[in-house]
């Protein structure tokens, strides 16, 4: 039955990695996609800013975020999940929306049988009657918001995005940069984002880097050592 499965998938997703990260990336490793990032000239010129984790202590992958629930950091941070008491990330989204589904589809299932029963609700007596109704229209709230969470994270999906990117884009070093009505930097195609969604351990952790870069006008940050400067100055000063 849903309900049986549904406890299955509820428990997989409160005990099963999310993606936490664990292991430092070296400065040699970050420089070389700082490099990678840099190099379409034509196109324009991004230089990714390295988050340090305090609390962990390590460098940050790309996209990657300390929950401070968890006490972790999360690979492609989705968000946290207070229902199923752990975070949702790279490993476990795929899990996640099908949960999500399969809820919908139970409350659905619940709403078209009472509907079959409405007749039979006329005989109660006044207070079950009042008690079933209620029921049925808490069901039918949490059908319908459901829906619209399976649309959304559809959404997400299609456009390789995280719940945390979409309310926090102007808050994040790597995407405040870009402007939002284009779309995801990380985006390539309908079909490249589905398989990045649905089949996340191919390898250890995505290296996510940028498909989309800055237009050359637009001024981009990069970090020298300890010392932020600004992209354009830094291209003014080494061709002196």
């Amino acid at each position: 039955s849903f309900s049986t499965v549904n406890l299955i998938i509820h428990n997989l997703l409160y005990l099963l990695d999310p993606g936490y990260y664990e292991e430092e990336i070296g400065p040699e490793s970050m420089n070389a996609k700082t490099k990678d990032c840099s190099m379409n000239e034509p196109i324009g010129r991004l230089f990714m800013e390295q988050k340090y984790c305090g609390v962990c202590l390590l460098d940050q992958p790309i996209r990657c975020r300390h929950c401070s629930y968890c006490q972790k950091c999360v690979l492609t941070f989705d968000h946290h999940c207070f229902f199923l008491g752990n975070c949702i990330g790279e490993k476990n989204r795929p899990i996640f929306f099908t949960y999500i589904t399969m809820k919908a589809c139970e409350a659905a299932v619940f709403l078209i049988f009472a509907w079959k029963l409405k007749s039979a609700y006329l005989s109660l007596s006044w207070p079950i009657f009042c008690v079933s109704v209620g029921s049925l229209g808490i069901l039918a709230i949490a059908f319908f918001n459901l829906t619209y969470l399976i649309g959304f994270h559809l959404f997400l999906m299609f456009k390789n995005l995280t719940t945390w990117e979409y309310f926090s884009w102007k808050k994040i070093s790597y995407l405040k940069e870009f402007n939002y009505s284009e779309g995801s930097p990380f985006s390539t195609s309908v079909g490249s984002n589905l398989k990045k969604y649905w089949f996340p351990n191919g390898q250890k952790h995505f290296l996510w880097k940028p498909y989309r870069f800055l237009p050359k006008e637009q001024t981009s940050l990069i970090y020298i050592g300890d010392k932020l400067e600004n992209s354009k100055e830094t291209s003014t000063n080494s061709g002196k």
